[in-house]
């Protein structure tokens, strides 16, 4: 459940927030034909416009002016394409200008890595993917804390949770990803697979005295029995019968019976 929950960007977001956890002021918009009232409940431009399934960044567009706004929901109405909108969190700038994020792994109730990314020059999208650029940092106590609930509120033991220090203080989760890909092993050094391998040994020690479950019956046994309890009304019948007509006439299909067992189990 926990994959499918992390598929779908809405999704996600509603888990996070009904779950308490910090993330951006999100509007849901399919086929929106009234644009500047979507755009006003997440406060307004710029506004951040995300297609509800997608990874590295892709399906992500940033929206600063009116013109802009318009133009790209009308795009999205006519190929009929919901997206989410989310209020604009204005990061925390790298000692370059440009924008930054943050990805940290969980595995468990940890979190065993994280990396600040770092924009290409003219993006606001961090992703490694598209350009970007990481460095190893530690987390605070509280974006630590975040990064765990945010994944066990979506149903994942191992994640990728995305953060964005906002410029004036506050952090919020952005994403939780359930393939959070390996670039942030180069460059925090930490193979988070060690952990997570680490992880599955230990919850797979606490479950070995589980009772073995109850065995299957024995289905040749069980045919065997049946077989001959088969075979014992047969031959009741057949006394049945045999004792039948020697004080009155049998029917058709009692004579065809009886016949029957004669020729199976001779005379008795």
């Amino acid at each position: 459940m926990g994959l499918l929950v992390a598929h779908d960007k809405l999704w996600t977001s509603q888990v996070l927030s009904a779950s308490k956890v910090r993330t951006p002021l999100t509007v849901f918009a399919v086929r929106s034909n009234h644009v500047a009232f979507a755009i006003d409940k997440v406060s307004g431009l710029p506004v951040v416009a995300k297609q509800l399934t997608g990874s590295q960044g892709a399906g992500v567009s940033i929206l600063e002016t009116p013109l802009a706004a318009n133009t790209t929901m009308e795009s999205f109405y006519k190929a009929s394409i919901p997206v989410k909108l989310q209020r604009f969190v204005k990061a925390q700038n790298s000692t370059s200008g440009n924008p930054t994020d943050i990805r940290a792994i969980v595995v468990g109730d940890k979190v065993v890595s994280a990396m600040e990314r770092t924009a290409s020059q003219g993006d606001f999208r961090a992703n490694l993917s598209k350009g970007g650029s990481g460095r190893s940092i530690t987390l605070s106590d509280e974006e630590t804390a975040m990064c765990i609930k945010a994944s066990q509120a979506v149903g994942l033991e191992f994640s990728g949770v995305d953060l964005i220090r906002e410029k004036m203080g506050k952090t919020y989760v952005t994403e939780v990803n359930g393939n959070p890909g390996t670039g942030i092993i180069d460059i925090t050094k930490k193979n988070h697979f060690v952990d997570l391998i680490r992880f599955i040994e230990t919850k797979s020690k606490k479950k070995e005295n589980i009772p073995a479950p109850v065995p299957l019956p024995d289905a040749d046994k069980d045919e065997k029995q049946q077989q001959e309890n088969e075979e014992e009304a047969s031959l009741k019948r057949y006394k049945e019968l045999s004792a039948k007509q020697e004080k009155s006439r049998l029917d058709y299909n009692e004579s065809a019976l009886l016949s029957f067992f004669k020729k199976k189990f001779g005379s008795i």
